[in-house]
């Protein structure tokens, strides 16, 4: 079989329901080399897929992005699959990217983690999150320092913000 038909049965073999195929799906993954397909798909099933897929794929992201040259053809893949249409791409990609603890696209993930659906809000947070230091601090940075309230005779307050 040749590399795109491998990387096509795996993907639909963590698809599917039929245990067999998942299973082999799932070993298979583990002997995978740097596969754009795979990565693609990854978006989505980080998300719909079962935990047995999701682990699966966790794995093989962490794995590619110990190999800068993997690091960054999967950041570009991410980075393309953080501008999709689809809700859950976007979500699974910003989970693909924590795996990564992709601290080179912190001001991506910030501006995801203010500006879209919560399910993404909260996936771009917590990769973030997994950025350690810069993505902690990138979030903070992105925080309002001040908000105003209506004091008395309604002027406007500014009160800090903790």
């Amino acid at each position: 079989m040749n590399t795109v038909g491998k990387e096509i049965s795996i993907v639909e073999g963590l698809k599917t329901s039929r245990k067999s195929v998942h299973k082999n799906a799932l070993l298979k993954i583990n002997e995978l080399g740097f596969s754009t397909l795979v990565l693609g798909s990854a978006c989505m099933l980080l998300v719909t897929g079962d935990s047995h897929a999701k682990s699966a794929l966790t794995g093989y992201i962490e794995r590619l992005s110990k190999y800068p040259d993997h690091r960054q053809k999967a950041l570009r893949v991410f980075l393309e699959a953080i501008e999709d249409t689809d809700q859950q791409i976007r979500e699974g990609a910003c989970k693909a990217l924590g795996s990564m603890k992709a601290f080179e696209v912190v001001n991506q993930l910030t501006f995801l983690a203010k500006c879209d659906f919560i399910t993404v809000k909260e996936a771009a947070y917590n990769a973030l999150m997994a950025c350690g230091d810069a993505g902690r601090l990138a979030f903070s940075e992105s925080l309002p320092t001040t908000f105003y309230d209506l004091g008395p005779a309604h002027t406007l307050v500014p009160q800090m913000v903790l």
